[in-house]
């Protein structure tokens, strides 16, 4: 590796290291669920980053006519959405969909006692970018990486109900190395220069 190649490299890694993101801060999520027993608004501060957020709901005590012992398929739609803000406005939407699928059962009690549960993992069916001219790659990745599932159970023993639960889960952001490690590099890629350089000088030597 000659001088230049070692110099486009260092270069390369200063640009890397002194990225900064195109947003402004501070950092709001607006997030909106649509999920049995939940309807809901929600805002939170993520100037620092996202962490794994769960949303929760719970319906009314369930009666039903079933008989005794019978289980019946429980089916729902699911929506959510996540809104990335910042102090000059909307910065990207994302949207999820999906369905709730398991099932409800009445047990064999006379206090009207019921069991069942619902899984609901969600797909993104939407993206936008709302600020014009700005690169989706510049976005977190915790935000563009996101995940949302629904779950859902009956509890409450003989005044039974529907617990749901939904889950933000942040995406996998690309590790940003540490200054010390870039230094190592830095300095090993120095060493490789000063290796290459020597080496050169002894083949251009005159023999004797």
């Amino acid at each position: 590796m000659d001088i230049r190649g070692a110099a486009a490299i260092v270069a390369g890694w200063l640009v890397f290291l002194g990225a900064a993101p195109a947003h402004a801060s501070p950092l709001r999520l607006d997030v909106f669920v649509n999920a049995p027993y939940i309807y809901q608004y929600s805002s939170f501060d993520v100037s620092d980053g996202f962490a794994p957020t769960s949303i929760t709901g719970r319906s009314g005590r369930i009666l039903t006519d079933m008989p005794m012992g019978e289980s019946r398929p429980f089916e729902q739609p699911l929506w959510a959405g996540a809104t990335l803000v910042d102090d000059q406005g909307e910065i990207a939407v994302i949207g999820f969909q999906g369905m709730a699928e398991g099932f409800l059962r009445r047990e064999w009690d006379d206090n009207d006692r019921h069991s069942g549960g619902f899984d609901g993992p969600m797909t993104r069916n939407y993206f936008s970018v709302s600020r014009p001219g700005l690169d989706p790659a510049s976005l977190p990745a915790w935000f563009t990486g996101m995940t949302v599932e629904a779950f859902g159970s009956v509890t409450g023993g003989y005044r039974s109900y529907w617990l749901t639960r939904v889950d933000f889960v942040p995406g996998s952001a690309t590790p940003t190395p540490e200054p010390g490690t870039a230094l190592v590099f830095l300095a090993a890629i120095g060493g490789i220069a000063a290796t290459r350089r020597r080496r050169l000088a002894r083949s251009d030597a005159p023999r004797r």
